[in-house]
């Protein structure tokens, strides 16, 4: 291990504690006491407000002292997304680093302009998209270094600040050992994965729902559209209730759940950031049918590696083609697991943030 690791986090009852997810990792771990209600209140009292709606709703007086209580024992400060950001800033004397992951008023712009159908969710973005770029810019001025998984929301910030900040794109790895190829044998099925508590990751399974799955049915009676991945209760009622949608859910091994899929697919057209999805596909050798949207961070070659679709009549030549072309599908595959093997393994994705973070060190010491 390069450091030894402090991790703070929000706990939502005084009895949760948090568990090293790899022993080994950390060196100690602390949680902070913030009860929902309390949240959804802040939240609330922030709506008329300046304030981003989610910097209300993890704001935490317990949290702030014990960053500052922890960063005197330590060389350097991480926060991760923007909600740390406030108790991070607030430190001097010591490094600091912004992990924001992607640019989150790029989701919010794009579901701001793109989606079409009304949600809460989708309500409360158009309402954030704003306030949330005023905060990411002013937080990006705060940092020594803000990190980035992808180019495109590198300039998404950048373009809208007049002087350069050290903003850096340290692109999104995958733990390819614990993914196995998921074989020869396939049927006329897609796969999808992802959270599917997002509002991105609904808009792109309505989509895919509405303007792919229908024309795909067309040729091939018994295609399936299958998606899996965690969900509250009244979506995954509604997927299930579509014909020809198979509604997995959350799963143990996602590679148990893609078998038999001819593909894996990414119609994203709203969010920011690397899809892992995308990466974990390409892992497991199924191939991959993205959007343009789904690629973004990615920098496997197009026809190759995995196919992008411009389109939905695209998407659905791509797909239909992997399904009917084996020797195709495999390629598609193997070359995909290649790129990632080669380019997204977390050694490598991670090594220039460990010689920023050293460097950053050594400036300060």
């Amino acid at each position: 291990m390069e450091h030894d690791i402090t991790l703070l986090s929000f706990a939502d009852s005084p009895e949760s504690t948090l568990d090293d997810p790899k022993p080994g990792i950390y060196e100690h771990i602390e949680t902070v006491h913030l009860p929902q209600w309390k949240s959804w209140l802040q939240a609330l009292i922030a709506v008329p407000t300046r304030t981003p709606i989610q910097i209300a709703y993890y704001w935490s007086r317990e949290f702030r002292e014990a960053v500052a209580r922890l960063s005197t024992g330590h060389d350097l400060v991480l926060a991760h997304l923007i909600r740390t950001a406030p108790y991070a800033s607030e430190l001097d004397d010591i490094p600091k680093i912004l992990e924001m992951t992607d640019a989150l008023s790029l989701t919010y712009e794009r579901v701001r302009d793109e989606a079409t159908k009304w949600s809460l969710k989708s309500l409360v973005y158009r309402l954030e998209v704003d306030r949330v770029q005023r905060f990411e810019h002013q937080s990006v001025r705060q940092f020594d270094l803000v990190s980035l998984v992808s180019s495109a929301d590198r300039d998404h910030l950048q373009r809208e600040l007049a002087e350069k900040h050290n903003i850096s794109v340290y692109p999104n790895g995958v733990e390819v050992d614990e993914f196995s190829s998921v074989g020869s044998s396939y049927g006329p099925v897609v796969a999808f994965v992802g959270n599917m508590r997002t509002a991105q990751n609904q808009d792109a399974c309505d989509y895919f729902i509405d303007k792919v799955l229908p024309r795909l049915r067309q040729e091939v009676l018994d295609f399936q559209f299958r998606i899996i991945g965690a969900s509250p209760a009244s979506v995954a009622a509604k997927y299930r209730s579509i014909e020809g949608v198979d509604f997995v859910g959350e799963v143990d091994h996602i590679t148990d759940a893609v078998q038999g899929a001819c593909a894996g697919v990414c119609p994203m057209r709203v969010g920011a950031g690397l899809q892992n999805k995308v990466l974990e596909y390409m892992a497991m050798e199924l191939p991959a049918v993205v959007s343009p949207m789904g690629l973004e961070g990615i920098e496997a070659a197009p026809g190759k590696q995995v196919l992008v679709s411009e389109s939905a009549s695209e998407m659905v030549d791509d797909i239909l083609q992997l399904y009917r072309d084996e020797e195709y599908r495999t390629s598609v595959g193997c070359q995909g697991r290649l790129f990632v093997e080669n380019h997204h393994q977390w050694e490598c994705t991670l090594a220039p943030l460990v010689e920023d973070i050293d460097q950053l060190l050594a400036e300060y010491s």
